[in-house]
């Protein structure tokens, strides 16, 4: 082993040095601890460490010139002008890419490196297991297209290589592949075997698994009603509880309504997957669904006794599958669902008890109606209501009503009508006789001179007119008081009498000036124009423009911008050489100085000076000679051009051939040695960088198996298959195999087989012969005579007899050329309008209702309802009243009563004066038409109502009676804005409510600054 030296030296902290480098820069000597001219007068300095030893290489500036760092050396560098390498120990271990094994010699070599075996990965003879030069690792090359596998197939002879895969097209199969594919068409598709494919070798047929968790059968019968399953578990089928599964209702058909599950069960089996055509592998649980005629069942709330019969029926996978539903039964009684509600069978209860589709109901609007006596008009009956409690005072326990009836008030608070509650026949109501001529008070104060006409006051006039047409103080009527008032005109157009305004409008009360008159003419050349109030716009003075500057031309005047400069006059004779010329205020245009060109640079050629462009540079010299070979030439500013270093090609690797230099392309690679002696028998030779050609390692090609046959090598080729040994002796009843050590095998089997004889089933080997049971030719027909028959299997002999066609529709059925033939077809009738009768091969006589709502004979509300005529109550547009089916729509709310087949308040009478918030006040169309509203008069006799004063003193706002507490008045007055008035208002308590006022403008010219106005108010009963 080397020993490292380290020297000390005074007034330099050294240490042990790791590398000749270190020792240099602290001043000592190379390798060898030899006299330097240090300080030798330390002598406990000196120690000696034993380490990889460090040489001095040959001259160097930088450590490329050094070569390459391979892994037998461990530190290269380049100090003071000398290559310095530290090598590795001699035997360390090395090796790199696809070379493993060697060891280093000590000076920078790994010797003894082999190259790489690398195994077979994806078992695909097409891609050829080798490893990668560059990476090290081992990959999988793709054999070239149309060229054999890199080894031969005992499943296939002429096989190719295509796209990386092994193409069997042209192929021819051998004997081997052929067991194996008779093998895979034994396969059970239910079981865990997916294939049997040929892989040849030792193994030569291989068995595939299905995936681990897929359904399997020990046995295929399909009766397993709890469809407790098996899964595949590493190829074999066990028993598996998380396929333990049962049916519920999310399985039932989509054609089964909720209606029939309760008289339909589901029966759980194991099937064929139906989503795979033709040839399944697995089987998919399925829910029969069956029929339960003969329980009892509840589909109709509002039916008792109801019982299941059969529904519709349908062939299914397994066979006929039938539908159940729900039919007859008794209807509930009005005191059964009385009972059932928990409420006594009084006769108001009783009247308002009804049955729908979420069973018994007490509608209480009707039974509060059954305690209204007869429609007297002039009495309320809002206290008037049934119950089965002891409301004290006014109950009646044997009807279950409570009456408090209270004679009603006829005045109409109109001093136009004389009003009176009579009798009509064996009804009171209310009667209003109307006022001719009498003198009345509309209830305006803005109005004069009215009168009764037909029992309205009516032909009112305007209290308060405009006299001078001043449209900014034209007076109105304040609707509170009647006092002349002068509106709010501010905006209203007007004139303020000066030539110098426009758009004048009026403001307090007064004409306002508007915006000032413009008197610009658009033409700066004329002056500023100025305004007379009396004469209007007047003329300016024209400008002067000119500057006395020659240099920005000559001034004129732009009407639309006034003064401008004139074009500058140019000053450009069009010679950069000359310089740049310049212009003189006084005196013009001045010449300019002559350019100088010349920059000294040979490098850029001759500098010239263009008229149009100035000075540009010249042609630069070309300084290459066109030979690669001899350098690349520079050029230098003072010299010119300069020339270039000749090239050095050899690279010193014999692998590559002798390197070249070629005058256009430079440096070129020889042709690189072919070390391939063409015999794949002598192994594959390889190339060394600096000793050539490597022989290979010879080909070892016996597998010492018999049973593949004798195994050569070919000098093309290399390894090739022997032929295999042919054990078949053609008897399905034995098992034929060879034994790698002693060749072919046979012993008898017990493997299913075919007898050749059509009437056994279940054909089995035993004994090394094939033999079956006898089947069953029975075929369910009892119109044929079945016999067994070696070559057709079955016979089926017409016989005579009697039959069924499994239609009850149709008897007797008889049979005639093998085949039962139906009888005459039964007739059906229920004798009910509401039905379709028909007759169902299973069910029998089916009568199908008619669609709900179908019109019966007789009865305007006669309709079917569930197959049956049946009355129904028609409520349209009525909130309460007769319904036309001996009851009434529904009952009223809250204390109200019915009145004209409209729910009203009783005791809650919204007649009175209103005071309204905010007050209205609008106006428009220039003051044509003014609103103010402050108080409203509201008069509802309870039929309908009527609001004063009337909207600008037009009209006299009409609606509906508001006793139900929700009101709409409404008035169109005539006239050029033709103005309609809406309120809109809904009772908070017997003295507010809120709602809307809406103004909408429907007129002409006068309106277009109207359109339609709302506003939120409040009524306050005073």
């Amino acid at each position: 082993m080397a020993t490292r030296t380290w020297q000390y030296v005074p007034g330099r902290a050294c240490g042990f040095l790791a590398t000749a480098a270190v020792l240099f820069a602290c001043g000592g000597s190379s390798v060898g601890g030899g006299d330097a001219g240090g300080d030798q007068s330390a002598p406990d300095a000196v120690q000696e460490d034993t380490g990889p030893e460090i040489q001095l290489g040959p001259p160097c500036k930088s450590i490329s010139d050094c070569g390459e760092k391979t892994e037998c050396i461990q530190a290269m560098t380049c100090w003071q002008g000398h290559c310095q390498i530290e090598y590795e120990a001699e035997g360390v271990a090395c090796g790199q890419g696809c070379f493993a094994g060697g060891q280093c010699s000590g000076s920078g070599e790994c010797l003894g490196a082999e190259l790489k075996e690398c195994p077979e990965q994806d078992g695909n003879l097409c891609t050829l297991p080798k490893c990668d030069a560059v990476t090290g690792d081992c990959i999988e090359e793709t054999i070239s297209d149309n060229s054999p596998p890199y080894a031969s197939s005992d499943c296939w002879v002429g096989a190719v290589c295509v796209g990386g895969v092994q193409d069997n097209t042209g192929a021819t199969p051998t004997e081997l592949a052929l067991e194996c594919e008779a093998e895979n068409a034994l396969v059970d598709p239910y079981g865990c075997v997916d294939k049997v494919v040929c892989v040849g070798g030792l193994e030569g047929c291989r068995e595939t698994s299905k995936p681990d968790n897929t359904p399997c059968f020990t046995d295929q019968d399909g009766d397993d009603e709890l469809c407790g399953g098996h899964s595949c578990q590493a190829g074999k089928c066990k028993v598996d509880k998380t396929l333990d599964v049962s049916c519920g209702d999310e399985d039932f058909p989509k054609e089964c309504e909720e209606g029939c599950r309760e008289c339909t069960g589901l029966l759980c089996h194991w099937i064929p997957d139906p989503s795979v055509p033709g040839k399944a592998t697995t089987m998919v649980r399925y829910c029969r669904p069956v029929a339960k005629p003969g329980d009892l069942c509840s589909a109709d709330p509002c039916l008792l006794d109801q019982i299941c019969s059969l529904g519709s029926a349908a062939e299914g996978p397994i066979g006929k599958e039938t539908l159940g539903k729900c039919t007859g039964g008794v209807a509930k009684t009005k005191e059964q669902c009385a009972e059932q509600m928990g409420k006594p069978p009084l006769p108001c209860i009783l009247a308002g008890v009804v049955c729908g589709k979420d069973g018994c109901a007490l509608e209480q609007k009707v039974a509060d109606q059954w305690c209204w006596p007869p429609d007297w008009k002039c009495f309320d009956k809002g206290d008037t209501y049934c119950t089965h409690l002891d409301a004290g005072e006014g109950w009646d326990p044997q009807t279950g009503c409570h009456t408090a009836w209270v004679d009603l008030d006829c005045n109409d608070e109109n001093e136009c009508t004389v009003d009176a509650c009579k009798a009509n026949g064996t009804q009171w109501e209310c009667e209003h006789q109307p006022i001719e001529g009498s003198a009345c008070e509309d209830g305006d104060p803005c109005t004069v001179g009215g009168k009764c006409v037909a029992g309205v006051c009516a032909g009112s006039v305007p209290k308060c007119a405009d006299q001078d047409f001043d449209p900014c103080n034209d007076p109105f009527c304040a609707p509170l008081t009647g006092d002349c008032l002068l509106p709010q005109t501010d905006g209203i157009a007007c004139s303020d009498g000066s030539a110098c305004t426009l758009s004048d409008t009026c403001a307090g009360a007064k004409c306002a000036p508007g915006a000032p008159l413009s008197c610009d003419d658009g033409n700066a050349c004329n002056g500023v124009e100025t305004c007379d109030p009396l004469l209007g716009c007047q003329a300016g003075t024209p400008p002067v423009c000119d500057d006395g500057n020659k240099c920005n031309g000559t001034e004129t005047c732009n009407p639309a911008t006034g003064c401008q400069n004139g074009p500058p006059p140019i000053c450009d004779d069009g010679n950069k050489c000359n310089g740049q010329e310049t212009c003189d205020a006084l005196q013009g245009c001045l010449p300019g100085l002559a350019l100088t060109c010349d920059d000294g640079n040979k490098c850029n050629g001759q500098e010239t000076c263009n008229p149009a462009t100035g000075c540009q540079n010249g042609e630069p010299p070309v300084c290459d000679d066109g030979n690669k070979c001899t350098g690349i030439e520079t050029c230098d500013p003072v010299l010119g051009c300069v020339a270039g270093t000749p090239l050095v090609c050899n690279d010193a690797n014999k692998c590559n051939g002798t390197e070249t230099c070629n005058p256009v392309s430079g440096c070129m690679n020889g042709e690189p040695l072919v070390c391939d002696d063409g015999n794949k028998c002598n192994g594959t030779e390889t190339c060394d960088a600096k000793q050539g050609c490597l022989t290979g390692i010879p080909l070892v090609c016996s597998d010492g198996d018999v049973c593949n046959g004798q195994e050569t090598c070919s000098p093309a080729l290399g390894c090739v298959q022997g032929k295999p040994l042919g054990c078949d002796d053609g008897n399905v009843c034995t098992d034929d195999w060879c034994n790698p050590q002693t060749g072919c095998k046979v012993a008898n089997n017990t493997a299913p087989c075919d007898d050749k004889n059509a009437s056994t089933t279940d054909d089995v080997c035993s004994q090394g012969v094939c033999a079956g049971k006898p089947i069953s030719c029975d075929d369910g027909n009892v119109c044929t005579k079945d016999t067994p028959d070696p070559v057709a299997g079955c016979k089926h002999d017409p016989v005579a007899g009697p039959c069924s066609d499994s239609n009850v529709c149709t008897d007797p059925d008889t049979c005639a050329g093998g085949k039962c033939v139906s009888g005459p077809l039964k007739v059906c009738d229920d004798s009910q309008f509401c039905t379709t009768d028909s007759c169902h091969p299973v069910q029998g006589c089916v009568y199908t209702p008619l669609k709900d709502d179908t019109p019966c004979p007789g009865g305007l509300n006669n309709y079917c309802k569930s197959g049956k005529c049946t009355c129904v109550p028609n409520c349209a547009g009525k909130e309460c009243g007769d319904n036309g089916c001996g009851g009434l729509c529904g009952t009223c709310s809250g204390g109200a009563t019915c009145v004209n087949g409209k729910c009203q308040t009783t005791g809650f009478d919204p007649s009175g004066t209103y005071g309204i918030t905010p007050t209205v006040n609008y106006s428009c169309a220039q003051n044509y038409v003014s609103i103010y509203v402050t108080t409203l008069q509201l008069s509802d006799n309870g039929s309908s109502l009527t609001i004063t004063p009337a909207m600008n003193t037009c009209c006299t706002m009409l609606g509906d009676s508001a006793k139900d507490k929700q009101f709409t008045a409404t008035c169109t007055c005539p006239g050029l804005c033709a103005e309609t008035y809406t309120l809109t208002g809904t009772f908070n308590t017997d003295t507010t409510f809120t709602g809307t006022l809406t103004l909408n403008y429907t007129g002409g010219f006068f309106c277009y600054d109207c359109a339609k106005k709302t506003f939120n108010v409040t009524g306050t009963k005073k």
